[in-house]
């Protein structure tokens, strides 16, 4: 499953992975209206966290203003449903008190 997300920590934990190429790929924008506000792709962030039964895999974050209303856009790039059998969610989240 790490293998597949493309969550390995560095060589030794992907030298059992059968390609470097996972399946886990995502381009995201957010909009305030019809303005981006920010984007960007899943192959440009390497943040990852593995937990107890859980892989999170962190696909982006931008910088959001309080009291404003954002649209994220999430395109998945390549077809993932090997992931299915680990019932996959998407979440979206607030850091911190910015």
């Amino acid at each position: 499953m790490q293998c597949m997300m493309g969550v390995t920590s560095g060589g030794l934990d992907s030298k059992d992975c059968g390609s470097d190429d996972p399946l886990l790929r995502a381009d995201w924008t957010v909009w305030d209206g019809e303005h981006i506000v920010d984007q960007g792709s899943s192959t440009t962030v390497a943040d990852s966290k593995i937990g107890g039964h859980h892989i999170f895999k962190f696909l982006g974050k931008f910088i959001g203003e309080s009291g404003r209303k954002y649209i994220l856009k999430v395109k998945f790039t390549k077809d993932g449903t090997p992931l299915n059998v680990a019932n996959p969610h998407l979440i979206v989240t607030k850091i911190g008190d910015e």
